[in-house]
């Protein structure tokens, strides 16, 4: 794991995106989407059920690594020493760039805020997850039926929308 590369990731994502306080959902959904993009870093990520007593989140399942919420505070602790001029690779730069105009792009186009961020990060990681990663039998709309089916709270016409998005940033 580079704890010092996820941190100045983080940072970067973080001061782009106006998050001030970044909770450990998006910690772990954000880490997810930019290693998914080509900035690796080693954690691993699975299809878990979260523990509800340390998940402050509306969601009960979804792509989580157990392994990076292990170094969440030494990321923190680390974070909290990086200054606003964080000097990336033109590569990561662009990656980066590329995870905030995904998650823009979503918020734009259903039309909601980032008081909608988890929200927002739950739609593209699990859809992308699903996508990438489940085997399930089917098409597309299958696949969004039974992702809507096991978690409800995510609306069939949002994960339709966020596909296009996906296919759109080649993320699937």
């Amino acid at each position: 794991m580079d704890i010092d590369k996820t941190a100045i990731f983080l940072k970067y994502l973080t001061s782009n995106l106006g998050l001030n306080e970044l909770t450990s959902f998006q910690l772990v959904k954000l880490v997810y989407l930019f290693q998914e993009m080509g900035l690796f870093l080693g954690y691993r990520f699975g299809w878990f059920i979260y523990d509800p007593t340390n998940f402050t989140g509306p969601f009960s399942i979804g792509p989580s690594s157990s392994q990076l919420l292990y170094y969440e505070d030494e990321i923190r602790e680390k974070m909290g020493t990086l200054t606003e001029d964080i000097s990336l690779s033109s590569k990561e730069r662009e990656i980066l760039d590329k995870v905030i105009g995904i998650i823009k792009t979503t918020e734009e186009k259903l039309n909601l805020n980032e008081a909608y961020i988890d929200y927002i990060l739950e739609l593209i990681t699990s859809l992308h997850f699903a996508f990438r990663y489940v085997d399930m039998p089917g098409g597309e709309e299958d696949r969004i039926n039974r992702l809507n089916e096991v978690k409800p709270e995510l609306k069939k016409e949002h994960l339709a929308l966020v596909l296009g998005i996906l296919k759109e940033f080649s993320l699937i």
